[in-house]
């Protein structure tokens, strides 16, 4: 009895035939009365009790190892998927064995009813195919018919609940790699955006929705941001935001990948693929697994018509990589999947784990597995050829686990022509520090219901008001919420939300008008914070210094309370201006090129004349003596 009650097996089938035995032993004790059963001394276990008493308990002593072994082949039969690890550019699963992507796109359209309304962290014309679980329990059935192991869901609302789809997903052995979307709704061109705590909020409410899951794969933080190679100043910003996802994955425990899917193109996918993969910006930067949206086999194609000449291109990548769509349709035809073979052969595995069909649900574009008609969903052609291919391959499970050295990507040289623009990525959008930013400096703000594009519009208005109005060469009046990857520039305020980079240039330009209260009224969307916080734009500088310096260690990622999404935090201003009081008198230097000895310090305000060409912000810094160093070293350095 207890040497198999203390050995607990790691199989399904070593669970079963424990149980079996334990039920046989059961029968035997009860037919063999007070004797061994099966080889087995049950009289151990049997002293100063009576004969009865000592039947009932031995018996009753397999009975229980019964149930428990029973309880442990539920468990091990529901147990569902296993969890996938990342090894240099191979993906494991949790015995050991190579994983690859069978998948399907899960991206539902709209119904007509509803387009338009848009709902956070969806894509215009999309629903959330994981919110219905009668609909998903449907799916379902056909995913196990094509024999899948893995959906990619483009949208998802994490307002919801989606444990029943999530659940029987899980219990079906499928994966999901789940695609986050901006505040803004889809794919926005992430570079004219910033990285910011209204962005990363919102990332953190998409990835909280569903960490918690075992059969989450992957989290994508983004799809086809870049269409071209000469988006080059993009690339600083989708790094950070693998940086700070990762960061924040690993805060709370979560195993799920990070992942990217690109768009296809001439050269640009592998490069970004190293810059994204490469450290810069630390090891937390790296990037797990890289899609590529990749429809290059069409038809009667073949390896060398479609596949041969990417494969130099991300020859040695040091990451996961998949086909993150893949599926061209043929017009009037339907869809062979004939690459499907080629893909999960020895010809592509050695850099590829796979990819995802695309698309389950029909498309206006003519995609689609199933056919929709008076409700109902009737399997088509693709559907039925895909479920062939699939349950006909075999992968290579190679290389092995055990034998494999897992490379690092060396980082490209900083050249301007390329992703590697710059070394130096966005930073870590800090709540406290813009909150505090907010409610100890800005004296004219934006009001809290002012629509995102009423924001932008506003703020880029205002900053071509605050240029004009400063001498040339000055810099500009919205430098420090202001950004430029292609110097490797980001200003101390640009990762604050839009709302308060807003007010801070209203702020600025209430200074400049003397505090004329019609200043600060931009058609009924701004208003007057009493009592007046900052006299001149030299306190503003120099308090909202104080403030990215006393939150300076605050900048992890955490979740807000829905009320702190709507509402600032309060900053008490005794507390506030204790602390301020007891803050170190220098500022942190982000490199060695940054920290200044108080020599250096001195000979640097006395040059105001090589201050005052820079721009005017650096020039007020000086004579403030204020010393944020992380944005006064980097102008001065040019």
């Amino acid at each position: 009895m207890w040497c198999i009650s203390s050995k607990r097996e790691q199989n399904s089938t070593d669970h079963v035939k424990a149980y079996t035995q334990a039920l046989r032993n059961l029968c035997d004790c009860y037919e063999a009365g007070l004797g061994t059963s099966r080889g087995t001394n049950l009289a151990s276990i049997s002293l100063n009790l009576d004969d009865s008493q000592r039947l009932v308990m031995k018996c009753q002593g397999w009975a229980l190892i019964s149930v428990w072994l029973l309880i442990s082949v539920q468990v091990a039969l529901s147990r569902g998927v296993l969890q996938i690890t990342r090894m240099g550019r191979y993906l494991y699963d949790a015995n050991g064995k190579r994983f690859y992507i069978k998948g399907v796109a899960f991206r539902k359209p709209e119904n007509i009813q509803n387009q338009g309304r848009g709902v956070p962290g969806q894509a215009a014309g999309f629903s959330d195919p994981l919110g219905d679980i009668n609909s998903c329990k449907h799916a379902i059935k056909d995913f196990k018919r094509l024999k899948i192991n893995t959906i990619r869901v483009y949208n998802y609302n994490p307002e919801i609940d989606h444990s029943a789809c999530m659940n029987a997903l899980d219990k079906s052995g499928i994966y999901v790699i789940a695609d986050i979307k901006s505040p803004l709704s889809g794919s926005t061109n992430i570079a004219s955006q910033h990285w910011d705590v209204d962005v990363l909020t919102q990332y953190i409410n998409q990835i909280d929705s569903l960490r918690s899951f075992p059969n989450l794969l992957a989290f994508n933080i983004g799809d086809e941001f870049i269409t071209s190679s000469e988006a080059v100043e993009a690339g600083p910003y989708i790094k950070a935001r693998v940086r700070d996802v990762k960061l924040y994955l690993k805060s709370v425990n979560s195993t799920a990948l990070a992942s990217y899917a690109s768009a296809d193109g001439k050269k640009f996918p592998s490069e970004l693929a190293r810059f994204l993969s490469c450290h810069s910006g630390g090891p937390s930067a790296e990037l797990d697994l890289f899609g590529l949206n990749n429809y290059r086999w069409c038809g009667d194609s073949s390896f060398e018509s479609a596949y041969q000449e990417i494969a130099p291109e991300f020859q040695g990548l040091a990451i996961a990589a998949y086909f993150s769509e893949f599926g061209c349709l043929t017009p009037g035809k339907p869809r062979s999947w004939n690459e499907i073979p080629t893909l999960f052969s020895t010809l592509m595995s050695d850099l590829w784990s796979g990819g995802v069909a695309y698309n389950y649900y029909p498309t206006e574009q003519g995609y689609g597995l199933i056919n929709e008609a008076q409700g109902k969903s009737v399997r088509n052609e693709d559907f039925d050829t895909l479920a062939q291919r699939y349950q006909q391959i075999k992968p290579p499970d190679m290389p092995k686990l055990t034998s494999l050295v897992s490379p690092k990507q060396k980082c490209s040289s900083t050249n301007a022509n390329s992703f590697a623009i710059t070394s130096v990525l966005p930073p870590q959008p800090n709540v406290e520090a813009c909150n505090c930013v907010e409610q100890v400096t800005l004296s004219c703000q934006v009001r809290k219901n002012a629509s995102p594009l009423v924001i932008t519009e506003l703020l880029d208005n205002l900053c071509k008001t605050l240029r004009a109005s400063l001498p040339p060469g000055s810099g500009g009046g919205c430098g420090r919420i202001s950004s430029s990857p292609s110097k490797g520039f980001y200003g101390s305020l640009s990762a604050c939300s839009s709302s308060t980079r807003l007010s801070y240039a209203m702020t600025r330009h209430f200074i400049n008008s003397g505090f004329d209260q019609k200043a600060c009224n931009f058609s009924g969307n701004a208003t007057v914070q009493n009592p007046i916080k900052v006299k001149s734009v030299e306190e503003l500088y120099r308090e909202a210094s104080k403030c990215l310096e006393i939150n300076a260690n605050k900048v992890s990622p955490v979740r807000e309370t829905r009320a702190s999404q709507d509402t600032p935090a309060q900053i008490n201003s005794a507390a506030y201006k204790q602390s301020l009081s007891g803050a170190r008198s220098e500022s942190r230097a982000r490199s060695s090129a940054c920290t200044l000895t108080p020599k250096r310090k001195a000979s640097i305000v006395d040059k105001t004349p090589a201050c005052r060409s820079r721009m005017e912000e650096c020039w007020i810094e000086c004579v403030a003596g204020s010393y944020n160093y992380i944005s006064f070293c980097d102008r001065l350095r040019g």
